[in-house]
């Protein structure tokens, strides 16, 4: 029985390390199964061809320096340079009005009166009171030649003389007196009467026949109509432009032709509901066609700038915030930021600098691109814009440091 069961597990040993051993081998062929298939895979995946990059479509133009200065142009007002509030001295009652609204006067032609008669009556009392204290005065004067004489022979006292010597000297204030109020009744006689105190133009009437008017209240408006101003607004960056004597152009719209005017005053300190500043600038010809109050146009030269005019939609927002625009190379069809600096902005274009003498700038699908990124043209480049008449408007010019 040992013998018996000696043998069976020698066979059972000889039988384990079989089927090890087939298990080794399956494990060994796998193995070498799976190593075949990744060689194939890896060479399959060096073989593939590698993914193309994207060509953009785009538009071009060329974009070329150039000194532009655009011309701003600004609704203005013509007012007279001198327009005086002409009121009567003392109140009365208006008795007349000489002249009507848009009448020419001349200096010192009458405008309007005032019922004078109280005041001829002040004056008639006061000549009265003046011829009496002339008379008080000679007679004052008479007495004190005649005390002399006697002072000087001895039979009255020096005290008598110095008491007729004060009386002469108060007659002669009481003279003083009552010529000094006549004249004012004179003077208050004559204020009844309302006079032109310059040649111009009547530009508004605040009195009317039988109205009472009370001293120094405006009864009519006169414009000195020979120098006008064409007063406008302007934004504070042109404010700045704009000096005492630089020249500008007026177009009024009821004369065909055009004036020539010459900044006089600028405003020290912006509107605080506008944000804009008050110029004034004389007309220099002869204004005596125009009225005060005609609407006109003034155009002035904006500080003239050398840079490239580019459409608006040509302009990227580079990096730190600074504008930027794409430009083309034409030998490898690539394109690469180019930082610009913006010196106007008008509603279709805007003038920058910082690009160098003709080149090629990418005008459409300028937000798809990156540096170095290969394009393709959809035509020819475009020639660079010319500044059309008033599309650029420097009123509307921001600083220098904004953005698109």
């Amino acid at each position: 029985m040992a013998v018996i069961d000696n043998e069976r597990l020698s066979s059972v040993k000889d039988g384990g390390m079989g089927e090890v051993g087939r298990r080794t081998g399956l494990g060994r062929w796998l193995g070498w199964v799976a190593g075949g298939l990744f060689a194939v895979g890896l060479s399959a995946c060096s073989d593939a061809p590698e993914p193309t990059a994207t060509v953009r479509p785009v538009r071009t133009q060329w974009a070329m320096p150039s000194t532009q200065a655009a011309a701003a142009s600004y609704p203005a007002t013509l007012q007279a340079r001198r327009e005086s509030a002409h009121a009567f001295q003392v109140s009365g009652r208006v008795v007349e009005r000489a002249v009507q609204l848009g009448e020419r006067v001349t200096r010192g032609q009458l405008l309007a009166r005032i019922d004078a008669q109280d005041y001829q009556l002040s004056q008639q009392a006061a000549r009265a009171q003046l011829a009496a204290a002339d008379v008080e005065l000679q007679q004052a004067r008479a007495d004190l030649d005649r005390f002399e004489a006697l002072h000087a022979q001895g039979f009255i006292s020096a005290a008598d003389i110095e008491h007729r010597r004060a009386a002469a000297q108060a007659s002669q204030a009481r003279h003083q007196q009552a010529r000094a109020q006549y004249q004012s009744t004179v003077n208050q006689a004559d204020y009844t009467r309302l006079l032109a105190s310059l040649d111009g133009v009547v530009t508004r009437v605040e009195a009317e026949v039988g109205q009472v008017l009370a001293a120094g209240q405006p009864a009519l408006f006169v414009a000195q109509s020979s120098q006008l101003d064409a007063v406008f607004q302007v934004p504070e960056q042109q404010a700045l432009r704009l000096q005492q004597g630089d020249e500008v152009q007026v177009k009024v719209w009821a004369a065909p032709t055009g004036w020539r005017a010459r900044v006089r005053e600028r405003s020290a300190a912006a509107d605080p509901l506008t944000r804009t500043f008050l110029i004034k600038a004389e007309l220099e010809a002869d204004t005596n066609t125009l009225r005060p109050g005609m609407s006109a146009t003034v155009e002035t030269a904006a500080a003239a700038s050398t840079g490239t005019l580019l459409p608006l939609h040509a302009l990227l927002r580079g990096e730190s915030g600074q504008a930027a625009v794409w430009v083309l190379d034409a030998e490898s069809m690539t394109v690469r930021r180019q930082p610009v600096r913006l010196l106007s902005v008008g509603d279709q274009l805007a003038q920058v600098s910082g690009l160098p003498e003709r080149v090629e700038v990418v005008t459409a699908g300028v937000h798809q691109l990156q540096d170095g990124q290969r394009v393709q043209r959809l035509a020819e480049p475009e020639p660079a814009p010319a500044l059309p008449q008033r599309l650029l408007d420097s009123a509307a010019l921001p600083r220098q440091d904004a953005q698109p």
